[in-house]
């Protein structure tokens, strides 16, 4: 299969019985918790839509990419961090229903298990294939994702994703590609007018947490210590964060201060910032800026993962939605795994508020 590293050449799907009985892969929940990502070569989002052709009120993950250029060492992702962990021990295969709006064999299908080995720690990573072959236009195709024999490496799914490799010279330039995975029940929730209002206020609907300028005196805190590999903290400079991590390694550089900036438990917020990269990331092939939300004392209950690349010079706004579980102390998290530089500005952060 041209294009394709090999180390993910034998992973191919093929059509399971359709009385073969497994537990889906996605539900409502996790859908919701996708996001996709922007990136020098091109760009991917997520939406949980009706599914095509029904059946009726089911709902699926709707995944779109944009390719511009082919380029090695680059991946388009939409993905999601579960907390807590997906336990998939209950069979060596999960079930999932993909529709390609294109014909297609360069979706690759990405889980991971910190118990299995590699630098990936892949419980699989794979194209989604049909017989063995491309997955057909518009059409519904079910699936059986093989996983590892050994329960005890597919029993805590930290990472979930579905990517396009930049590299793979068959994946065709500057269109919409399209996919639908999973169906399942869901029940859309409330969402206020977006994007906020001129005036600075937030919409109807939402309440204002945080919005202006990041400073000292503010509700953030530049992280040391064993959560930075770094000899160095961050600076608050002009309104905003700089930080250059030269270690490897997770290297959270700031946080917000629960005290100061409270998220309840069991609320939906909206969050966005803008981001200037300073440095490209580097230093292995997990090597990624990212964010993320965690409670107290509990990486098991993180909600609103966020991971995006890009090259130095590269300038975007990141936009999420996310639901803290029924947990104290919640906080903002923004890091760099491994080496690179980044500034973060103009966060905004607002409770979504029920009708």
């Amino acid at each position: 299969m041209a294009g394709w590293p090999t180390e993910i050449v034998g992973c191919l799907l093929t059509l399971a019985p359709l009385c073969a009985a497994r537990a889906g892969l996605l539900d409502g929940a996790l859908a919701a918790a996708f996001a996709g990502e922007s990136t020098p070569n091109g760009a991917s989002s997520c939406a949980i839509v009706p599914a095509p052709e029904g059946p009726e009120g089911a709902y699926a993950l709707r995944l779109s990419y944009r390719l511009d250029r082919h380029q090695a060492g680059d991946w388009i992702d939409v993905a999601m961090a579960p907390a807590p962990p997906v336990d998939l021990s209950a069979a060596p295969s999960v079930r999932l229903a993909v529709r390609a709006e294109q014909e297609a064999d360069f979706l690759v299908l990405k889980l991971v298990d910190p118990q299995n080995p590699g630098a990936n720690q892949a419980a699989f990573e794979g194209p989604l294939l049909f017989q063995g072959g491309a997955l057909p236009a518009a059409r519904w195709v079910e699936l059986d994702v093989p996983l590892p024999a050994a329960a005890a490496r597919r029993d805590g799914l930290t990472y979930i994703g579905f990517y396009i490799a930049a590299a793979n010279a068959a994946v065709p330039l500057g269109r919409d590609l399209v996919f639908h995975v999973g169906r399942f029940p869901f029940t859309p929730p409330s969402r206020p007018p977006w994007p906020p209002r001129a005036d600075g206020q937030a919409p109807a609907g939402a309440r204002g947490v945080f919005s202006g300028p990041l400073e000292p005196s503010g509700p953030w805190v530049l992280v040391g210590g064993k959560d930075n590999q770094t000899d160095h903290l961050a600076a608050f400079r002009d309104g905003g964060v700089v930080f250059a991590a030269d270690a490897p390694g997770w290297n959270e550089f700031l946080w917000s201060d629960p005290r100061a900036l409270v998220l309840a438990p069991r609320t939906t917020y909206r969050l966005q910032f803008d981001y200037h990269v300073l440095a490209a990331p580097a230093g292995g092939p997990e090597a990624t800026f990212y964010s993320l939300v965690r409670a107290k004392d509990s990486i098991r209950e993180d909600v609103g993962w966020q991971r995006w690349q890009g090259t130095a010079g590269t300038q975007g706004r990141r936009l999420l939605t996310f639901t803290t579980h029924d947990k104290p102390d919640y906080h903002l998290i923004f890091g760099v795994r491994h080496h690179g530089a980044i500034r973060i500005e103009n966060i905004r952060l607002e409770q979504i508020q029920e009708p």
